[in-house]
Order: structure tokens, then C-alpha cells, then sequence
């Protein structure tokens, strides 16, 4: 299968190999350079101002309190979608959202996108859901392994630490392999997005290996 002979064998090069090394540390510097404390806080305030309309706008009355909490989640969660979609209509956030839903994501993770849709903490959790239907973490694993864990959320440092750079550099490429390979356009996109020079260096890898040339170093 010619998946599986590149995945193994691409594994096996891009481990060590000092032009991936280039591309993903070309990566982390655009991730670290996006001032996430400030989009957290920033996010924090809009999920509290949206609340706050939420609570007023569904009081109670006689409703029981399980279904009156949803009815105010529910609306607090829309508007947040809402305005999303409103500031930033043709973002791949917003794109990720209408495919994906709503359901089970987090008020700070989309207040996080509405303040910068390129928010790849939370782009990650959307592009899992649409590359397999839900949350298994493997495009926070993804950034996590670029960043050891300084954005996103991969295997602990000792992890990483015990199998060096080039188990940090392997679990990236495997990561990569599992999204690219379900072949949904947005999804690659998000990894044009969060990593565009690793995710250029794959393709051409990729093109390389189909047509029987070894990616050069």
C-alpha cells in the first residue's frame, strides 16, 4: 500500500533530515509569535459579556434548572458562532464551524476564534472534528510536538525528551499523515495554516515518493 510504504519510510527520513528540522522550526516561530495571553484574555471578557446577555434574554421562570442551563448555554453559544461569522465570514474558522457544529466545543475555544480566527489551539479542535467526526486530539498533538507543548497539546516533555528531535519531528510527520490523509480539503488547509512550511515540505515529499524519488535533505 503505497500510503503505508510512505508513511513508514517517510517516518524513517524526515526524523533527522535537517531540511525538516528547517521547516518546522520556521513553523514554531510563527505560532509562538501570536500573542495567545492576550486572545485568552480577550476571549475570557466576550464569554462573559455574551453570558451575561445570554442569562437576561432567557430568564428562567418555570422552567427546571437542567433545561433553563441549556437554553442559556445554547443561546450564549450561537451568538458566539454568530459573531464569528459576522467579523470573519470567510476565515476557515467560521468555514470549520458550519461544517463541524457547535456541539461539545467550549465557549472560550470559539470566543478565542472570534478574536483571532487563526487561534490554532482552537482551530485544532475544529479540524479534528472535521477530519474524524470528533475530538481525538491528533492536530493539537500535531502543534504540540512543533512547540513541545508551548501551543497546542501533544505527549508530555518527558516524552519528547527521551526520544529527542527526532521523535519530536516523527510523532509531527505522523500527525500530519493521519489529517492530510483523509483527504478533506479543509483540513488540509489547516495545516497549510498552522504549519504551512512542514505541510509544503510533506507534499512535495509525498509528490516525490509517488513519482519513486527519495525527498532530497
Amino acid at each position: 500500500d503505497l500510503a503505508n510504504d510512505f508513511a513508514d519510510q517517510g517516518s524513517k527520513f524526515f526524523s533527522n533530515t535537517k531540511a525538516f528540522n528547517s521547516a518546522r522550526e520556521a513553523d514554531v516561530r510563527g505560532l509562538l509569535d501570536r500573542d495567545h495571553s492576550k486572545t485568552t484574555e480577550s476571549a475570557r471578557k466576550l464569554v462573559n459579556e455574551v453570558e451575561t446577555e445570554a442569562l437576561k434574554a432567557n430568564p428562567r421562570g418555570d422552567d427546571p434548572l437542567e433545561s433553563w442551563f441549556k437554553r442559556v448555554d445554547d443561546a450564549a453559544l450561537n451568538r458566539l458562532a454568530g459573531m464569528l461569522e459576522e467579523r470573519h465570514p470567510d476565515s476557515l474558522a467560521n468555514r470549520l464551524i458550519k461544517k463541524s457544529g457547535t456541539q461539545g466545543l467550549t465557549f472560550d475555544r470559539v470566543a478565542a476564534l472570534v478574536i483571532d480566527p487563526r487561534h490554532p489551539n482552537s482551530l485544532a479542535i475544529l479540524a479534528d472534528r472535521v477530519a474524524f467526526g470528533e475530538n481525538h486530539g491528533i492536530a493539537e498533538d500535531m502543534i504540540g510536538a512543533a512547540t513541545l507543548n508551548q501551543v497546542g497539546n501533544g505527549h508530555t516533555l518527558e516524552y519528547y525528551k527521551e526520544r529527542g528531535l527526532g521523535g519530536q519531528n516523527t510523532e509531527m510527520f505522523a500527525n500530519i499523515t493521519a489529517l492530510y490523509s483523509t483527504g478533506e480539503p479543509l483540513v488540509r488547509e489547516y495545516l497549510q495554516t498552522v504549519a504551512p512550511q512542514t505541510t509544503t515540505l510533506y507534499t512535495q515529499a509525498l509528490e516525490d515518493f509517488n513519482n519513486g524519488r527519495k525527498p532530497s535533505k
